[in-house]
């Protein structure tokens, strides 16, 4: 949300487990119609197995193909620098976003 509603103000971002199942029209529909700089640079991440574990079952395998929706969105938008990954066997847990953290610090530092 913030790359769309603040583009003069940020120029990363970092997310991991995109959560836009609330309202992912919405949310697509909002980026759609937003100026987001083509130098914008994202990073993000997601588990294969996000929404299996606990309460998230409901959930299904969704967060994955929100990522997808979001980065194809990026793309259409010409946004090029889109550091994604899929990573096989992760839950929506905080103990698997803490294994791309490395990745995410050189990212934020990366020129």
């Amino acid at each position: 949300y913030a790359s769309g509603a603040y583009p003069n103000l940020f120029s990363k971002f970092g997310l991991c487990s995109l959560a836009s199942w609330g309202n992912e029209e919405a949310f697509l529909s909002f980026l759609q119609k937003t100026n987001i700089p083509a130098k914008t640079h994202y990073f993000v991440r997601v588990g294969s197995e996000e929404g299996i574990p606990r309460d998230l079952t409901s959930l299904g395998t969704c967060y994955p193909a929100l990522a997808e929706d979001f980065v194809s969105l990026l793309k259409q938008k010409g946004i090029t620098d889109i550091d994604f990954k899929l990573n096989e066997g992760f839950h929506h847990k905080t103990i698997a976003w803490s294994k791309d953290m490395p990745a995410f610090i050189d990212f934020l530092f990366k020129k």
